[in-house]
């Protein structure tokens, strides 16, 4: 049968002849992306919806990137801490965190009850970290890059995650790059 979108951003074919169906999940995963991440920086970038009502009192995770061990990292996710609404982007290398970038939902200019598109990239190289939300940036100039092998654009609850784009540079953008890919 025919599928119709009111979006201006298609979603995947729901087959519905026959039984009732139901879309899976949007995730992505891949292995063997050592290239993309190592002395030299990358950048991370993803555009999605922010939903401040699924984050109560938990962690929403947006994209994970790990090396061989659970020991190198790189976690762009939002969460609520004390009834404040963050987001946030963590490193850790070799066991030990190297980078805590968190900012607040409303200084990031987005709304504490009604969901907001966000564009979101990570650029890093060594001793320079920076997260970029709908154009507006935050820095810790400390840490060593993890080793990275695999990455997750996925949701942790399953369903609040509608990625509409994610892309990765095998190269730390600039401040005016990143600025310009994240400004809606």
């Amino acid at each position: 049968g025919m599928q119709l979108e009111s979006a201006s951003y298609e979603t995947s074919y729901i087959p519905t002849y026959g039984v009732s169906q139901t879309r899976a999940v949007d995730s992505c995963f891949k292995t063997g992306i050592s290239s993309l991440f190592g002395a030299v920086g990358s950048t991370i970038y993803f555009e999605t919806t922010y939903y401040p009502e699924t984050n109560n009192g938990q962690g929403e995770r947006w994209v994970y990137a790990q090396g061989n061990t659970s020991s190198d990292y790189i976690r762009l996710w939002q969460d609520v801490t004390g009834g404040t609404k963050r987001i946030r982007a963590l490193v850790g290398a070799g066991g030990v965190q190297q980078v805590n970038i968190t900012t607040t939902t409303t200084s990031l200019g987005l709304s504490d009850t009604e969901p907001s598109v966000i564009k979101y990239a990570f650029a890093f190289s060594e001793n320079d970290f920076r997260m970029y939300v709908n154009g507006i940036v935050r820095t810790d100039n400390l840490g060593t890059i993890p080793n990275l092998t695999e990455i997750t654009f996925n949701s942790t609850f399953k369903t609040l995650f509608p990625l509409k784009q994610a892309l990765i540079f095998p190269t730390a953008l600039t401040d005016s790059e990143c600025i310009a890919l994240t400004t809606i």
